[in-house]
């Protein structure tokens, strides 16, 4: 019997308790969460001066994005000093931080006005202090927040960090060079932000002269001269690496200048009139030589030459050229060729010719041929004619006008006398013969005309000098006499 209420002692007190169990199911309990509360001190080190502020993740959302820019005051306290400047730190104090349900973040940023900006932080000392789940956490939240000169060091639960370092990076903007077909120094500069470069020195190009770069920065256009001061000004911080300023080099064609030189030949025997205007060109550019406006009486232009002797380099009037002498000052020099003019010698009718033409070669020679090639050497071939003497070649017919060339056929003009086709005519003079009267031994005192003189196709003269004719009236001689034989004057 004893045993019996022991064993359903035990199993009624087993039911019981099964009973209790299912009552105590159904029954409402509050389970009340221990807070977790943090006091910790650290230090910042950072070689700037920071501002420093709270931002927080409700409902220890911890790399959430549920973000708050406060924390809240019935929370503890999170409180930092101002920046030593000795030890370039901050030191931040958080006091019965309860960090149950809301996670602190502290917000690290720098001036945006500075050139630089929080680029990283990193924790490089640990201690003991602090709540301690065996985690050293920092957090960088700079996806969420989207401004790259803020840093969000996580500090909740599990921060058990006693210095953190704070490291910077640079705000830059940069400057590229186009040289533009030049040569010179196109590194790519770079400044910090608010700071100017001084631009790269003159850069050079064949034939150019540099005047500026331009370039374009936010819908403008401008230019800068070279080794001058370049700023990008205060951009937007939310851009960390701050404008590319393309510098484009800007040329100026080198201008030069082609002279002409009348160059009177050694020879030439006149003076040069005329003038020839220089040509003003550019380098790259095409453009045409002058057309010559030098003359010299008995002389052609030929062309130009670089050389004064034409040894040069040969270029024609009105040549187009471009870059002549890669883009140097130059002087080029006229080139003469002596005219060639003909003299013809009319012989006025001459039973034998002799020259009938010569040849001209201005300021040099007389010539056979009009191609100048055998010299005439002063002087020509008489013509001859019956019963008259040549007297020479005269300007005009009769032997009127100036005598160019003389009995003897001896040239007595220059070579420079004519700058035309000239003609020069025969003078002729009749001959004169002598008639000899031979008396055959006439009485002394008696011997009568002796001689007579024929002036051809003109008449008779009793004189040597031809100037007493006999006339018509008075055609008779003086007849001789002798002894034995007689004369008979027929009256003859």
């Amino acid at each position: 019997m004893k045993k019996f209420r022991l064993k359903h002692l035990k199993v009624f007190g087993l039911l019981l308790s099964m009973f209790v169990m299912c009552i105590a199911a159904f029954v409402p309990t509050e389970i009340v969460q221990a807070k977790n509360i943090k006091n910790k001190t650290f230090v910042i080190k950072s070689d700037y001066p920071v501002t420093l502020g709270i931002q927080s993740l409700a409902d220890n959302d911890k790399g959430g994005t549920d973000i708050r820019y406060y924390w809240p005051s019935d929370l503890g306290s999170i409180t930092w000093s101002g920046y030593d400047w000795n030890t370039h730190s901050y030191t931040v104090t958080m006091k019965d931080v309860d960090v149950t349900k809301w996670t602190p973040y502290l917000e690290i940023s720098a001036d945006p006005t500075q050139s630089h900006y929080p680029k990283s932080i990193t924790p490089t000392k640990w201690g003991g202090n602090g709540m301690n789940h065996g985690t050293t956490e920092v957090h960088n939240l700079q996806d969420i927040s989207g401004y790259p000169n803020y840093r969000f060091m996580y500090i909740g639960l599990g921060y058990t960090a006693d210095e953190i370092q704070v490291a910077f990076g640079e705000y830059r903007w940069y400057a590229t060079y186009d040289l533009n077909g030049g040569q010179g120094d196109s590194s790519t500069q770079s400044a910090l932000r608010g700071s100017n470069i001084t631009t790269h020195g003159t850069p050079t190009r064949h034939g150019y002269t540099f005047t500026h770069y331009h370039y374009s920065y936010n819908n403008g256009q401008y230019d800068v001269n070279a080794n001058s001061a370049l700023g990008a000004g205060n951009w937007d911080t939310s851009n960390i690496t701050g404008p590319t300023i393309n510098l484009v080099a800007q040329w100026s064609p080198n201008p030069y200048t082609i002279s002409y030189n009348s160059n009177k030949p050694s020879k030439a025997s006149n003076s040069v009139t005329g003038s020839t205007g220089q040509t003003d060109l550019v380098y790259d550019q095409t453009g045409n030589l002058a057309y010559n406006g030098f003359s010299i009486t008995g002389w052609s232009f030929v062309n130009w030459n670089t050389k004064a002797d034409g040894s040069g380099t040969t270029y024609q009037a009105g040549q187009q050229i471009k870059n002549m002498n890669d883009g140097q000052n130059t002087t080029l020099y006229a080139q003469w060729r002596p005219n060639v003019y003909t003299l013809i010698l009319d012989d006025q009718y001459a039973v034998k010719s002799g020259t009938t033409l010569a040849f001209e070669k201005y300021d040099y020679d007389w010539y056979k041929e009009s191609n100048a090639k055998t010299s005439l050497n002063n002087k020509v071939s008489i013509p001859s004619k019956t019963g008259q003497i040549f007297g020479g070649y005269y300007t005009e017919k009769e032997g009127n006008g100036e005598q160019w060339i003389d009995e003897n056929g001896k040239i007595k003009i220059k070579a420079n006398k004519i700058s035309s086709e000239k003609t020069v005519y025969a003078k002729w003079t009749p001959a004169v013969y002598k008639i000899t009267l031979d008396n055959q031994g006439a009485n002394k005192g008696e011997e009568g005309t002796g001689a007579v003189w024929e002036k051809y196709n003109i008449g008779f003269y009793s004189d040597a000098a031809t100037t007493k004719q006999y006339t018509d009236s008075n055609k008779k001689i003086i007849c001789p006499k002798k002894r034995i034989i007689h004369l008979v004057d027929t009256g003859q």
